[in-house]
């Protein structure tokens, strides 16, 4: 009795097997599409966006409350935010510091500038500098 179960066991492992092997072979013989290949770019290859003038962006460390309002997506509260966390080094620096959230953030990343870091550098460690006495 033995015998025969372990018999038909071999045998269902058996053609179990060789079903799993069919399979496989008619996979690989099944025509594949062309993989398409993938060439690098190149930095001559890249468009330049139209960019904005300089001229006509809103300087984050330099805008009034009603100018910040104009910017798609910013709202009372988060000109105010803009206006208390001054002065910025990079316009980055709101989402940073976490006074935007970065999906307003997305929305006015072409329309804002810091027209001048050093500036806004220089008076970040004026501030700092004035703290530690």
């Amino acid at each position: 009795m033995k015998r025969k179960l372990v018999g038909i066991i071999c045998c269902v492992a058996i053609l179990g097997l060789s079903a799993t092997v069919v399979r496989a072979v008619e996979e690989d013989e099944a025509p594949r599409k062309p993989r398409k290949v993938v060439k690098p770019v190149k930095k001559t290859d890249v468009k330049k966006k139209s960019k904005v003038p300089l001229s006509k962006l809103v300087d984050i460390n330099a805008a009034s409350k009603a100018e910040l309002k104009k910017l798609p997506t910013i709202t009372d509260e988060l000109a105010d935010k803009i206006i208390a966390g001054r002065p910025y080094a990079s316009k980055a620096w709101l989402v940073t510091n976490k006074v935007v959230p970065e999906a307003n953030y997305e929305a006015i990343r072409g329309l804002i500038a810091v027209k001048n870091p050093q500036a806004a550098l220089q008076q970040l460690q004026q501030q700092k500098g004035g703290q530690k006495k």
